[in-house]
């Protein structure tokens, strides 16, 4: 199952588990209630992704990854307007820059599949 998949086998639910599930359940829901399916496939990509890699996370690591996914599903809630087709905010150039290379170049990967998946979806 998925959260076998994201606990991996056999692991006891600690509240702070609880809370990381609880989370990445939310934002998969939200996806598949508002994303249209290219957008979707990508995000649900990612979040699945990113969950994965921070599961044995540390506490400060961790709660800084708890914070920043929970502000976006703050703003994909705000933004799941069905007659709105945009989602997302523009990072600040301060946020940007207080990435690690690695984030940079994800983040840059991400950038061109999104427009990719884009001009898909709106027949360019």
């Amino acid at each position: 199952s998925t959260w076998g998949n994201i606990l991996g086998g056999g692991m006891t639910l600690h509240p702070d588990h609880l809370a990381f599930l609880s989370l990445y359940r939310r934002i998969l829901t939200l996806h598949r209630k508002t994303l249209p399916d290219p957008i979707r496939s990508l995000g649900d990509s990612y979040v699945k992704s990113e969950f994965r890699l921070h599961k044995t996370a540390m506490s400060p690591q961790r709660a800084k990854f708890m914070a920043e996914w929970q502000s976006y599903l703050k703003v994909m809630e705000k933004q799941a307007v069905p007659s709105e087709a945009k989602f997302g905010i523009s990072m600040k150039p301060e946020q940007v820059l207080a990435l690690s290379p690695e984030q940079q170049a994800k983040l840059d990967e991400l950038k061109e599949e999104a427009l990719e998946q884009g001009r898909k979806w709106s027949g360019n």
